[in-house]
């Protein structure tokens, strides 16, 4: 009697704005009473389902409710049943399990007299179509086609459409009738029979090619335009694929052109012109002129479909578009910024070699008066249609480079990298535009607002990286006297303001500069002058000889030191004969010619400014003045950019340096410039590709044999093997079992990993084998399978069994590795790490691993370990632990003779021996041989027990005293009076079939004021809603904080979900805000925040890999820390994605939870060096993975 109405439930919400969420609680348990009631009636319940729907649509979930939607829609009343189906429609989908009981009920609804009955039950077929239903159904809608009511037989033709999206396998029987309703009486029934067809042809045309003469029929006959824009769309589809059909369609579609009034027909008439009827003229004409009528119309949808369309005839006939030129370049100026970008798509296709520079006088104009992207749109478009097929309308490239150069100074173009190409491929490929490019690029050097722009645009230093390069590569090209501007330009202080890159060929072509300028004066070079008046006969010295002779500047000698032993006390003075070792490098046939000994100079030292005391050489003589002054000028400013912080660019300066000490003489000098002599030649990007391969030489062989580590040596010679022949083969023993060793790796891994060749596995396979049949007569390996013809082991007594000795295995006793060698180990993979504590598999299976299995067996966890992974150790781990302690524990008496400890030793090992009583049938030089290896193993033990404990004692101080690590909360908003931080967990104790999260938000009073009350409110959402909202805190002091705790429901697990929110205060107190403060932010849930850690067995886990339960796979690498260990980077991941610990090893632990939605999330952790730690995923849900991944590369940010 006192249900609520929709009416009520609507105006309820309304009203309880802040308390929304428990008001809608409160409404569900009434709902649900109201549906659960046997006493109510259809009618009450059929409200209730409408209030289920009404609530659905504002993200409230209602899938608890499929039964008694279903319950609604077997009603017998019309009204009640037609709630039912809308309540179905809004919430049942594909996973829905009550969508299976709908089939019979549809059936019966499908022969319902009242026709309206029917038509409500096929739009909810349409709503929640499946595979199931479908297949059931289909033939009952192909009957609904013949049915005697048009109202029925539009309907049923639309559903099928779902139907074959469902079911294809539908379409082709049921294809016949669908084509008969084309010729259907009703024009209502051929438009709906159009719109299947038409959709179904969107992916294959061909298939509906043959019904063109029923479409070409009803586009001359019927007057419904919607039935004319789907039947043009078809046709235009079609007409590509069957010339003969365009032009049959060019009279009818003329017609309808010029007649229609509708701009949605003749927009889609034009378009089936421009996809599929270019090539007759006349319809094409008429069709620019409509559009033409489109781009000036005011209306700027309009506009954008204009151009776009025109866009289509540009392809084929850009002459007819280019007509327009004038109307497109307007659009360039108008307000719509895709306007703009569609006008500038057109004008590539209007450039010809008669209009290349007016419309690229028009876009400069443009350039300086627009902003944003568009401005480098129109910088590209620039290069575009300048460097259009191979510069194909370029007439003029001195015009080209005069714009680029302008481009480059315009500020705010942020296209430096394409100005930069385009400059050195003109001037590279176009030999008569050398001498006018090099003119340009020097006015670039020598700009002073080139440099200010550089400092603000990263992009700009690049065309001064073409101008620099292309200024010393073509300096012959330079004026005289125009040297020693571009060197200083080149060697100027505001260079080093620049990007490394940049400085580096400033210097690199500086250098160029120098040696074209000694070219151009005269061929008179630098030379090394007689010692200080001397009258010793000096000798010609060349760049190797002078390089191996000549150190460090030296000092200056003094003046009253006699002439006579200027040349064998002067360091800088050059051996004889030292021009031929340049010309064997080089070559000499090419070489120009000596100048003449007379020309030569003399080379003094003096103390040098700058360079640090250090002496500089200088030139006098014959040299001419300007080579002087720029030999000076390079001295006195490459010092500079020797203690540049860069290292390319402090290395080009000392390379550049020492080759200017080196030539000095004028055949040196010379030889320099040979190096620069050859011409450049542009080579295509693919010429590599083609240089054929030697024959003989296999790229893939590897170049020299792979190096055993050093390691491993001392190691062997620690052994003190007996004989060379004795050494060499233990050397190779262990190379092989190394071999081994890394194979079953391999086996074990994923299937990215390397896979050996057939020769490799089938010498793998071999060498197992041997292994295997040399451990069947191991008495102490017991996994070995036996043959028939072998001797049988008989067993043991239990008594027998009792007194077995146990022999203990570990990595530090295992051939005396070293801790060190032990760390850089291969960590073990998700598969190994899986099958740690499994039976072994057979040994036929796997004959690599059978052979390995018990060598490579992993160590027994640590101390530290056992903390972290929980547990108490067994009995035999802690007793190995202990023996170990003891072996390994440094003592106090370390400074004992050796002597000494083997006697202590041995002592001990006797003790052992009469306290365990062992009986054993083993030969006597088997035991005797046993007892040495044992002996020589502890007595490497003991030389390197006082190095290895001293590391391990500070490794394990550093990391039992370093703090705890901690995650970060996320922060949620904040202001100067009050701070917000939350943390979002996966509730543990939720009775809820989908539990929800719990949002713990910390509230921090940071003002002076005292804050009452504070609230916040979730805006639910179709993703997200509140089950649980927030209490709100009646007061909160300065400087005190409180949790405020909510719980939210996600629809999905697969994505971070963002949920706004509302957070209020009030300030209380003298001087507070006199109105309430509200803040608006949002609350991020990362996919971490929806997985709960559970308790599972390593067989389960095993088995859930092995099942393929988890396909999906990712990865991410957590970059270290200093003093971080594995244990802590272990202890935050746990942490961050609320992961349980499975299983785990020194340096690789496996994790497990699972998703409040039941997904499966696996996660091994490997430690690698540099403190990084890589994190291998596995999930049942692709997308889960890949973002639970992109939380672990992001850790680091989230570490208190």
């Amino acid at each position: 009697m006192f249900e609520k109405t929709l009416s009520d439930l609507v105006k309820g919400i309304r009203s309880n704005k802040r308390r929304e969420a428990e008001f809608v609680s409160k409404c569900i348990a009434e709902i649900k009473d109201e549906l659960s009631s046997k006493d109510k009636s259809h009618s009450i319940k059929a409200t209730a389902v409408l209030k289920l729907a009404y609530l659905q649509m504002l993200g409230y979930d209602m899938q608890w409710a499929s039964f008694y939607i279903v319950e609604v829609m077997s009603s017998p009343g019309f009204a009640q049943k037609r709630l039912g189906y809308l309540g179905a429609s809004v919430s049942f989908n594909d996973d829905t399990e009550v969508v299976l009981l709908c089939t019979n009920m549809f059936k019966k609804d499908f022969q319902s007299p009242n026709p309206y009955e029917v038509g409500v039950a096929i739009n909810c077929l349409a709503n929640i179509c499946t595979v199931d239903l479908a297949r059931d159904l289909v033939a009952d809608v192909v009957s609904l086609m013949n049915s005697n009511r048009a109202y029925v037989r539009k309907k049923a033709v639309l559903v099928m459409y779902k139907i074959f999206l469902k079911f294809p396998d539908a379409l082709r029987p049921s294809f016949p009738k669908l084509k008969e309703k084309l010729e259907d009486r009703d024009s209502s029934a051929i438009s709906c029979a159009v719109n299947v067809i038409c959709e179904l042809a969107r992916k294959n045309p061909s298939n509906y090619l043959s019904l063109a003469p029923l479409f070409f029929k009803l586009l001359t006959v019927t007057s419904n335009n919607w039935m004319l824009i789907k039947i043009v769309k078809l046709l235009g589809a079609l007409c590509p694929l069957e010339p003969r059909l365009g032009k049959k369609l060019v009279e009818p579609l003329t017609n309808l052109i010029n007649t229609t009034p509708a701009k949605s027909l003749l927009y889609e008439a034009i378009h089936t012109v421009s996809v599929g009827m270019t090539p007759h003229l006349s319809i094409v004409q008429l069709s620019m002129e409509k559009l033409k009528g489109f781009v000036e119309d005011e209306d700027q949808n309009l506009k954008y479909l204009g151009l776009l369309a025109m866009g289509n005839f540009m392809k084929v006939h850009p002459r007819v578009v280019a007509e327009h030129k004038t109307m497109i370049l307007k659009c360039l100026n108008d307000e719509d910024i895709t306007i703009r970008h569609r006008a500038l798509d057109l004008v590539s296709g209007m450039v010809s070699k008669k209009n290349l520079m007016d419309i690229c006088r028009i876009l400069m104009d443009h350039v300086s008066t627009s902003e944003g992207s568009f401005r480098h749109d129109l910088v590209e478009k620039i290069i575009e249609v300048c460097s259009k097929e191979n510069y194909a309308c370029m007439t003029n490239f001195e015009w080209y480079i005069a714009t680029l150069c302008k481009l480059a100074r315009m500020p705010g173009v942020c296209n430096g990298h394409h100005l930069r190409q385009q400059l050195m491929d003109v001037i590279i490929r176009v030999r008569a535009v050398r001498p006018y490019g090099v003119k340009m690029m020097v006015e670039l050097l020598r700009d002073a607002d080139m440099f200010s722009q550089s400092s603000r645009d990263p992009t700009a230093a690049e065309v001064m990286y073409a101008a620099a390069w292309l200024v010393g590569e073509f300096s012959h090209f330079l004026e005289e006297g125009q040297h020693h501007a571009v060197l200083t330009a080149l060697l100027s202080a505001r260079v080093t303001s620049l990007p490394e890159h940049v400085q580096s060929v400033y210097l690199h072509n500086a250098l160029k500069v120098y040696v074209s300028a000694s070219k151009s004066s005269g061929g008179q070079g630098i030379s090394v002058g007689e010692a200080a008046g001397g009258g010793g006969g000096s000798s010609e010295g060349d760049l190797l000889s002078l390089a191996d002779t000549t150190p460090a500047p030296s000092v200056a000698p003094q003046p009253s030191e006699a002439p006579s032993t200027a040349p064998s006390a002067a360091p800088s003075a050059a051996p004889s004969n030292a021009g031929d070792d340049l010309d064997l490098l080089l070559g000499s046939d090419n070489l120009p010619p000596k100048p003449a000994e007379d020309a030569a100079a003399t080379l003094v030292a003096v103390e040098g400014a700058g360079n640090g005391g250090a002496s500089v050489p200088v030139l006098n003589g014959n040299a001419p003045a300007e080579l002087k002054a720029l030999y000076e000028l390079l001295t006195t400013r490459l010092p500079e950019f020797e203690v540049s912080t860069l290292l390319e660019v402090q290395e080009r300066a000392r390379v550049c340096n020492q080759l200017l000490v080196l030539s000095v003489d004028p055949a040196s000098l010379d030889q320099l410039a040979a190096l620069f002599i050859d011409e450049l030649n542009p080579v295509a990007p693919k010429a590599q590709g083609k240089v054929p391969v030697p024959e003989g030489l296999d790229l893939d062989a590897r170049i020299h044999e792979e190096q055993e580590e050093e390691e491993e040596e001392e190691e062997e010679e620690e052994e003190g093997w007996g004989s060379e022949e004795e050494t060499r083969e233990a050397k190779k023993a262990a190379r092989k079992k190394k071999k081994a060793e890394q194979e079953a790796e391999w086996e074990g891994s994923d299937k990215f990993a390397l896979k050996p060749s057939k020769k490799e596995m089938k010498k793998i396979h071999k060498d197992a084998e041997k292994e295997r049949k040399k451990r069947t007569q191991d008495p102490f390996y017991l996994g070995a399978k036996k043959g028939d013809d072998e001797p049988t082991v008989q067993l043991l007594e239990e008594e027998e069994v009792k007194d077995i000795p146990i022999f203990q295995l570990s990595d530090n006793e295992d051939d005396g590795k070293k801790k060190k060698k032990k760390d850089k180990a291969a960590a073990p993979d998700i598969a190994d790490l899986l099958d740690v504590g499994s039976d072994p598999a057979p040994a036929a299976s796997s004959p690599t691993a059978a052979a390995t299995s018990l060598d490579a067996a992993p160590a027994p966890a640590t101390d530290d370990l056992d903390d972290l992974f929980g547990g108490a150790p067994s009995p035999a781990a802690a007793k190995q632990k202990e023996e170990e302690d003891e072996e390994v524990k440094p003592s106090k008496e370390d400074k004992k003779s050796k002597k000494d400890k083997k006697e202590k030793e041995e002592k001990k090992s006797k003790d052992k021996k009469k306290s365990k009583k062992v009986e054993s049938d083993a030969d006597d030089d088997d035991s005797e041989e046993e007892e040495r290896q044992k002996k020589s193993k502890k007595d490497r033990k003991d030389k390197k027990s006082s190095k290895s404990d001293k590391k391990d004692s500070k490794k394990d101080k550093k990391e039992k005293d370093g703090p705890p690590p901690k995650i970060k909360p996320r922060t949620l908003t904040g202001d100067s009076l009050i701070k917000a931080t939350y943390a979002a967990k996966a509730s543990m104790d939720s009775p809820a079939k989908v539990p929800p999260v719990s949002v713990v938000v910390t509230v921090t009073n940071v003002g002076s004021y005292a804050l009452q009350p504070v609230s916040i409110n979730i805006t639910s959402s179709m993703n997200v809603r509140a089950t649980l909202p927030a209490q709100d805190l009646q007061a909160l002091a300065p400087g005190a904080s409180a949790d405020m705790r909510m719980e939210l429901t996600v629809s999905s697990v697969s994505k971070p979900h963002k949920v706004k929110c509302q957070l209020k205060y009030e300030a209380v107190g003298e001087g507070a805000p006199a109105a309430p403060v509200s803040l608006q932010t949002e609350l991020l849930l990362p996919c971490s925040s929806f997985l709960q850690p559970k308790e599972l067995p390593v067989e389960e886990f095993n088995s859930l890999i092995a099942n393929n339960a988890v396909p999906h796979q990712s990865s991410a690498v957590i970059e270290g820390a200093e003093g971080r260990s594995f244990k802590q980077t272990l202890q935050l991941l746990s942490m961050l994605l609320n992961l349980k610990m499975i299983h785990g090893l020194d340096n690789a632990a496996s994790l497990y939870a699972v998703t409040v939605q039941g997904h499966h999330v696996a996660v091994l952790a490997k430690g690698k060096s540099g403190n990084m730690v890589s994190v291998d995923m596995r999930s049942s849900d692709d997308a889960l993975c890949q973002q639970l991944c992109n939380e672990v590369s992001g850790l680091p940010l989230f570490i208190a």
